[in-house]
């Protein structure tokens, strides 16, 4: 796969995150995310132009991924580029920690969808600490063990 098709499954694939979270902030606010209202009166809403922008940079930059990925010989089909698109903050916040280890970049500094996720009132951060599981046999703190 040359890495411009790539490049073009990854931007399909931004696409298809994006267009399904904007279809839930429209589907559960009955507006444009642009449109709800923040939930505090100090936070300024993005306007429809604001929301064209970052859209693009995020659906750009998974065209990017995907495209070198693919250039990269990391990619051979279709669906990985989409799924790379689809994935482009978690992509991006690995790529970061691993490059820039020392800076402590958390993983929930970057969260998908920002422009919708502040002017609908909610954000799901992209990376979510996964709760440590006891393994079989040990005790759970406040567990009672015999």
């Amino acid at each position: 796969m040359q890495w411009v098709e790539a490049g073009l499954w990854g931007l399909a694939g931004g696409f298809i995150a994006e267009g399904l979270d904007l279809y839930s902030v429209v589907r559960a606010k009955g507006t444009w995310p642009w449109r709800v209202p923040a939930p505090d009166a100090e936070t300024p809403v993005p306007g429809p132009g604001a929301y064209l922008i970052v859209e693009t940079i995020r659906l750009l930059i998974g065209g990017l991924l995907a495209g070198a990925a693919a250039a990269s010989g990391q990619v051979s089909g279709p669906l990985a580029a989409v799924a790379i698109g689809i994935a482009t903050p978690l992509v991006v916040v690995k790529l970061a920690e691993s490059a820039f280890p020392s800076a402590g970049i958390p993983a929930t500094a970057i969260t998908t969808n920002a422009p919708s996720a502040a002017s609908s009132g909610h954000s799901q951060p992209a990376v979510q600490p996964a709760e440590p599981t006891p393994l079989a046999g040990q005790a759970v703190e406040g567990e009672v063990t015999r």
